[in-house]
């Protein structure tokens, strides 16, 4: 889905204005994106994602998970909703009362026809610009897992491209196992 006009910027005030309507609203530098609910298998998926990430940082005290919907704040111009978040104990020692406007160490999006072009775009650009150190992308129609991590340079380079026939085995959590074909199941 595009993007409304460049001529017309949004910011955080403007989301606070939408309609609770079931769709995601975010704004990247200043441009407003609209999608639809997400579809079953998406948010089977992201589940699938958060519950192995969650279960391992809670059993090991790592910091927090959350699942969207959550808004995270880069900048007045700059508010997304990631799927599924994860911060370290150090990153966010208290848990805001209020929406977080701390980078994460990982943002996770599971690919839908409506995001696809965003969150291979502009959205992965937002998350490299405020140094979110891991990017993982699910697609559940091609069965894949990308991890990426943030280099020096400022851009993210791919750290594992996996199958659904995978284990996923993150250099974020020393220890953890994600089989693919479960995070995929159908």
């Amino acid at each position: 889905m595009s993007a409304i006009p460049k001529e017309v910027r949004f910011n955080w005030n403007d989301l606070q204005e939408m309609p609770d309507d079931g769709k995601r609203y975010e704004v990247i530098d200043g441009d407003l994106y609209v999608s639809p609910s997400p579809f079953p298998w998406h948010q089977r998926t992201a589940g699938a994602l958060f519950g192995a990430i969650n279960l391992h940082v809670r059993k090991h005290k790592l910091g927090r998970t959350f699942i969207a919907p959550l808004d995270v704040k880069f900048g007045f111009e700059d508010v997304v909703e990631p799927d599924v978040v994860y911060f370290s104990r150090e990153r966010l020692p208290d848990l805001p009362n209020s929406v977080i406007e701390i980078p994460p160490d990982l943002a996770v999006e599971v690919l839908s026809k409506s995001s696809r072009s965003r969150d291979l775009g502009p959205k992965m650009k937002l998350f490299a610009r405020f140094s979110v150190p891991h990017y993982w992308v699910a697609d559940p129609d091609a069965q894949k897992l990308t991890a990426y991590r943030l280099s020096g340079g400022g851009v993210y380079a791919i750290e594992a491209e996996l199958t659904v026939a995978e284990v996923f085995k993150p250099s974020l959590f020393p220890g953890l196992e994600i089989s693919l074909a479960e995070v995929f199941e159908r």
